[in-house]
């Protein structure tokens, strides 16, 4: 199933982890170079298990596309994310530079956030990493 702007925003608006448009959409050895993390995650299950955990912790998250472009095979989205934390409702802007391969599938996804405003609005560190210190 090729990745598209559309289907990343349909994703967004309701987000499951689990569901087949994001295993199906990722290259097996798919890279995830998140905010925060020391090292990027190498494979789908990793990569999925950030999502899940973000999700887990903010279970009230949509991002909304605010604007897009592309160039050959490299995407670029800034979204808006909306969700309630900790310490209440919060927004905050991001953006995923997202490479995919000539199948249309995600090779690799930089993800660009201000990590301090996240955890200042949300009350929690970005979950991705608490998920790997347990």
């Amino acid at each position: 199933m090729k990745w598209s702007v559309d289907k990343f925003a349909t994703f967004w608006d309701n987000p499951r982890p689990a569901m087949p448009l994001v295993k199906f959409s990722l290259t097996d050895n798919v890279h995830g170079f998140w905010p925060g993390r020391r090292f990027m995650t190498q494979g789908k299950n990793e990569y999925v298990n950030c999502l899940v955990s973000l999700v887990k912790a903010l279970p009230d998250i949509r991002l909304t596309v605010e604007a897009y472009a592309a160039h050959d095979t490299c995407h670029f989205v800034r979204w808006l994310m909306r969700a309630t934390g900790d310490n209440g409702p919060f927004a905050m802007t991001g953006i995923d530079q997202i490479t995919v391969n000539d199948a249309g599938l995600v090779v690799s996804n930089h993800i660009v956030m201000d990590t301090a405003w996240f955890e200042s609005k949300s009350g929690n560190p970005v979950p991705w990493q608490v998920s790997l210190r347990s």
